[in-house]
């Protein structure tokens, strides 16, 4: 049950500021950088806090192809190396950049390349 003084606890408790300003300069950080590689395929970005970020190139939209040479392109823009994951149903073609002083992992699904010649082995 809340009571009088729970209650002027919960209210102390909530900040002055809204803890969304540091993720929104993270994200105009992160939309500045993305915007240095026009024709990169449709992403996702997940925010995790204000120091770590991941952007996704979408399998629904591009090639496993395509989605390598983008994270490639970056990987050579930044100056950093890329690899390969291993998933548990596949794989992926990751690059770490540092955008700001956000750590990034730019990754493409690959698990759609592997499912397919698979499938044509059978």
């Amino acid at each position: 049950m809340l009571n009088e003084r729970t209650a002027d606890t919960a209210v102390i408790s909530w900040p002055e500021e809204p803890a969304t300003v540091p993720a929104a300069s993270a994200l105009r950080q992160l939309a500045d950088f993305l915007e240095r590689f026009p024709g990169i395929p449709q992403l996702y970005v997940t925010l995790s806090g204000t120091r770590r970020a991941s952007v996704q190139l979408s399998t629904h939209t591009a090639e496993p192809r395509e989605r390598c040479l983008a994270v490639a392109r970056i990987a050579e823009a930044m100056g950093t190396d890329t690899h390969l994951e291993l998933l548990g149903s596949g794989q992926s073609f990751e690059t770490d950049v540092t955008v700001g002083n956000i750590e990034v992992l730019v990754y493409a699904p690959i698990t759609d390349l592997v499912r397919d010649n698979v499938a044509g082995e059978a």
